[in-house]
């Protein structure tokens, strides 16, 4: 275990040490089957937040409280590392579909001076002394296997271990070992070896990607899974149909002052391509947004896309056979309400300012109200598919229970007019909100982004208050807590638009401070949550009584 901790701690510390701008030379080390490649650029992060300042925040500080004795003169002297930190780092995930045991992620380095390199991990590893390959070290234990040369250092971690456990007898024990051993030598020896091209070096779209100006560049595909692959988690996987494979996503992130920015172009599977060309996006329909109560507007989701974008998207994913077995016995047919819509939905959560008296609903809800809107394309068939919605009672979901009283919350809440329909679980907000003449242009939180087909806005300092309290009410009254929340104002992502074989796509986590940078205010904030975390919540109640006094003999 403690070597174990020593192997994570360290990795650590060279993640978040040498983390640099993506260069030619480690492209050609790049494993052909990556899912997944991050970039780091440590001239723009260290112009943002200085290792010295990093290593002096909460945040550093719970990470490390644990860390082995002999590893933390490298925290704080890392140059005793022998490594470069000026070209690069860059980190590869590998996933394998097939058997998702298999996964690892490596992290590319550039060396300085290999011999210091050398003597700083035996050093921390004194009981794993590493092999000799050819030019190539390589040293292996519990937590990853590290591998060296003159040129360049790869560490993988995330490797299974499973047939070390497994092993019933101490032959098959050394047997396990030694066939893991090999596995895992071999790779890195792979890893340490340069191509003189590769795919990567060939895709326009990669190197496009890798001259962005960017604090941090992400470079994955459709099969990347970390939670799944990387981490162990026991997640359902989704079985994405053939023809929907074969997207690249890449990313730019960046720390500007008072926000953290996402930029995207997500390379569509060729199929959906096509229909992204032939069906664009429109602008989002600002008049829901108009209709809306005074008050806090916790989450607002706004799309448009026309109708037949969404039909095609469901018969080449299998959705529309999903949602056709599920309706089989249900009078909603597909011809009964095709063209119903236009394409354009809208979703609303809001603290109201004022409700009606009678609204017994948005009461128990503490003023809140929530909206589904979108406009109408054809009123007829609209309107059979209101009738059928009102009058099916054959769902066997929602036969009892709260899930009826949901749906039946739902039937009472839809209102419409000649061109909107609205749903709301609370009758009178659906009706004031469908009737509302007294529309004075969009509020100003959306003008900015009305030229999109996506918008999406979340109060993260009401929303992370409202399941605090729906937790406990003494945890949301909590000082660190509230320290930590304060610091941040919105997530708003827009984009949607279809451009340059692409799509477009913008996130931006807002803090309330606008002139410090976003990556000082994460690190601080994220520090104050990990110290809350750690600290034990009592209550007076809950305190243990002191001992009772010691008998006198």
């Amino acid at each position: 275990m403690k070597i174990l901790k020593q192997s994570a701690s360290l990795l650590f510390v060279l993640l978040t040490t040498f983390i640099a701008s993506a260069q030619t030379d480690l492209i050609r080390y790049l494993p052909e089957n990556a899912s997944a490649i991050i970039s780091f650029n440590s001239s723009r992060l260290k112009s943002k937040m200085t290792w010295e300042e990093f290593t002096q925040s909460k945040l550093f500080g719970k990470i490390t409280e644990k860390a082995p004795e002999e590893l933390k003169p490298l925290l704080f002297n890392t140059d005793s590392l022998g490594l470069d930190k000026q070209p690069e780092v860059l980190v590869a995930i590998v996933t394998d579909e097939k058997n998702p045991k298999n996964g690892y992620g490596a992290v590319f380095i550039r060396m300085k001076d290999a011999n210091q390199f050398s003597n700083a991990i035996q050093k921390l590893f004194k009981n794993r002394p590493a092999k000799a390959i050819g030019t190539n070290k390589v040293l292996i234990d519990q937590g990853g296997v590290f591998g060296w040369n003159k040129d360049i250092a790869v560490i993988t971690v995330g490797e299974n271990n499973n047939e070390f456990r497994s092993a019933k007898t101490t032959k098959a024990m050394t047997a396990a070992t030694e066939n893991k051993f090999k596995i895992l030598t071999d790779r890195c020896i792979k890893l340490l070896t340069p191509k003189i091209t590769n795919s990567y070096s060939k895709d326009g779209r990669f190197t496009t990607l890798m001259k962005e100006d960017g604090d941090i560049r992400m470079w994955s595909t459709s099969s990347f899974k970390p939670l799944k692959n990387l981490f162990g988690k026991k997640t359902k996987p989704i079985n994405m149909p053939p023809q929907l494979k074969g997207g690249i996503k890449a990313a730019v992130l960046n720390f500007e002052n008072g926000k953290i920015t996402w930029q995207t172009k997500n390379y569509l599977a060729k199929p959906v391509d096509s229909l992204y060309r032939l069906y664009p996006g429109n602008k989002i329909n600002t008049d829901a947004a108009s209709r809306l109560p005074e008050g806090e507007v916790l989450a607002y989701i706004s799309i448009n896309y026309p109708a037949a974008l969404f039909k095609s998207i469901f018969e080449i994913s299998g959705v529309k056979d999903l949602m056709k077995d599920a309706l089989k016995n249900s009078p909603v047919k597909e011809q009964d309400y095709a063209g119903a819509l236009k394409g354009d939905l809208s979703i609303a959560i809001v603290k109201a300012d004022e409700f009606a008296m009678d609204d017994s609903v948005t009461q128990n809800l503490g003023g809140l109200q929530l909206f589904l809107t979108g406009s109408i394309g054809d009123k007829t068939k609209f309107e059979k598919l209101v009738q059928s919605f009102r009058n099916n009672k054959d769902s066997a979901a929602f036969s009892n229970g709260k899930a009826a009283q949901f749906l039946g919350g739902l039937k009472k809440g839809l209102q419409y007019d000649d061109h909107l329909f609205v749903v709301s679980l609370s009758p009178q907000a659906a009706s004031r909100f469908i009737t509302k003449t007294s529309l004075s242009g969009s509020p100003q939180w959306i003008q900015q982004y009305t030229a999109e087909p996506l918008f999406v806005t979340l109060d993260l300092k009401s929303i992370f208050t409202l399941v605090m309290q729906a937790k406990s009410n003494t945890a949301a009254q909590d000082p660190a807590f509230q320290d930590f929340i304060k610091g941040f104002d919105h997530i708003v992502s827009y984009g949607g638009s279809y451009s340059n074989d692409h799509l477009n796509n913008m996130l931006e986590v807002q803090f309330t401070d606008k002139n410090e940078n976003s990556l000082k205010q994460f690190i601080r904030l994220f520090g104050i949550a990990a110290e809350a975390g750690a600290q034990p919540k009592t209550t007076p109640d809950e305190e243990m009584p002191p001992p009772p006094p010691k008998e006198k003999n």
